[in-house]
């Protein structure tokens, strides 16, 4: 049960800059229409990932699903697509210091995600790492 919730939210957490600005976007009023494409990013290789990123991006990815959580009933209840485009903007801004503080630029925190999603090694360092931080307390 605990790996499976695990698999669930590296899996959400594993996403992109590129990947969570579409999804504030959708939550936001009217801010659907706004350009969603998706920068091609080379992932990581498993070789050159340190232990070090492994764990800042785990502690970065947990960040980020509190950003996206804190978010997005704001952008639904947004009243115009002004304040769901500041909104946005805010949480994009909020993305990108979970990711610095803890210790990743926002290229080196998609890179690993995007290895996570094709690279097994990598989503199974991932994987352990979050379990680890989960049974720390982290």
């Amino acid at each position: 049960m605990i790996t499976r919730t695990l698999t669930a939210a590296l899996a959400a957490a594993g996403m992109s800059f590129a990947a969570a600005s579409p999804a504030l976007a959708q939550a936001g009023a009217g801010a659907q229409g706004q350009a969603q494409g998706q920068m091609q990013v080379e992932p990581i290789d498993n070789s050159e990932l340190t232990d070090a990123q492994v764990e800042a991006f785990i502690e970065a990815a947990t960040s980020i699903q509190a950003v996206i959580a804190e978010y997005q009933p704001q952008l639904q209840a947004a009243e115009s697509q002004e304040d769901a485009a500041a909104l946005q903007q805010e949480a994009q801004g909020q993305l990108v210091i979970a990711v610095e503080e803890a210790g990743l630029t926002a290229s080196q925190y998609q890179r690993i995600a995007a290895a996570a999603q094709t690279d097994e090694e990598v989503a199974a360092r991932l994987q352990a790492e979050a379990q680890s931080q989960s049974e720390s307390g982290r």
